[in-house]
C-alpha cells in the first residue's frame, strides 16, 4: 500500500524568487519499514537577462565545487512539520521548505555588492549560494514517480565541475523558529546559473530568447552597461 499526503500548497515570495511550491510525503509499507519520502515541485518566477542583471546583488563566474543534496530549513537540515491549533481548534501544518547549496570557485566577481568573495577569502573565494527546491543531486525518478513532474533533473547544469555565471541576492528565508539570511539565486535556476562551455561560450536554455549575449566577455560587458544604465540602490 503506498500513503500519499499533501503537506502544503501555496505561493511563497523569497527575496526576488517566486516559488509555487507543491509538496507530499509517500510512505510505502514494506516488511522492514520505510521512512517517509517528501518531496517538492518549484515553480520559479522567470525573469529577461536584463532583470538578471540589473535585480543581482552579485554575479560571478567560476567553477562549481559542490552541489549539496536536499536540506530543510531547520539546523539539522531535517525534514520537520508542526501541527498548529488555533483558539477555534482548526489546525495547520506548517511544513518544512526544501533548499540545497551550490559552492562555487569565484574565479571573477563580476558584480560582488553583498562583499561576498571579500567575506569567502579564507576559503579560496568559495561562495555558497542557496536554492529553494529539491536538488539535483538528488533522485530525479523518484520526484517525478511522486508529484509526476521532473525537478531536480530541469537542473543538471548545477553540477560540480561546471564552470558557470551565477546571479544571486541577499535574501532572508522562513527558518524553523526564525528566519536566516542566505546569498540566493535570482528567479529560476535555469537562468541564474548559466553554464559556460570550455570555449568560453556561456549557454543556458532558460535565457534563450532573453536577450543574453553570446561569449562571456559580452554578458560580463552587457551586466555593466545596464548596471550603468540603471543603478540599484
Amino acid at each position: 500500500m503506498n500513503q500519499k499526503l499533501w503537506l502544503a500548497c501555496g505561493v511563497l515570495a523569497v527575496g526576488a524568487v517566486a516559488v509555487v511550491l507543491a509538496q507530499r510525503a509517500g510512505q510505502a509499507e514494506t516488511a522492514r519499514g520505510a521512512a517517509p519520502q517528501v518531496v517538492s515541485h518549484v515553480a520559479y518566477e522567470q525573469l529577461t537577462f536584463d532583470q538578471l542583471a540589473t535585480t543581482a546583488q552579485g554575479v560571478y563566474a567560476g567553477t562549481i565545487l559542490d552541489v549539496s543534496p536536499t536540506k530543510w530549513n531547520q539546523d539539522s537540515g531535517a525534514y520537520w512539520e508542526e501541527t498548529i491549533t488555533d483558539a477555534q481548534g482548526l489546525e495547520t501544518i506548517d511544513a518544512a521548505l526544501p533548499y540545497y547549496e551550490v559552492v562555487l570557485d569565484v574565479d571573477q566577481p563580476i558584480v560582488d555588492d553583498v562583499g561576498a568573495v571579500a567575506d569567502a577569502a579564507g576559503s579560496g573565494r568559495r561562495v555558497v549560494f542557496t536554492v529553494i527546491g529539491m536538488s539535483p543531486a538528488d533522485e530525479a525518478d523518484a520526484v517525478r514517480e511522486a508529484l509526476g513532474v521532473g525537478t531536480g533533473d530541469d537542473h543538471a547544469h548545477i553540477a560540480a565541475g561546471q564552470p558557470a555565471v551565477v546571479f544571486a541576492e541577499r535574501a532572508t528565508i522562513a527558518w524553523r523558529g526564525g528566519s536566516r539570511t542566505v546569498l540566493q539565486l535570482i528567479g529560476d535556476p535555469r537562468q541564474s546559473v548559466v553554464p559556460v562551455a570550455v570555449d568560453g561560450m556561456p549557454s543556458s536554455d532558460g535565457l534563450a530568447d532573453t536577450g543574453a549575449p553570446a561569449t562571456l566577455d559580452g554578458l560580463v560587458a552587457k551586466v555593466r552597461a545596464l548596471r550603468a544604465d540603471h543603478p540599484t540602490d
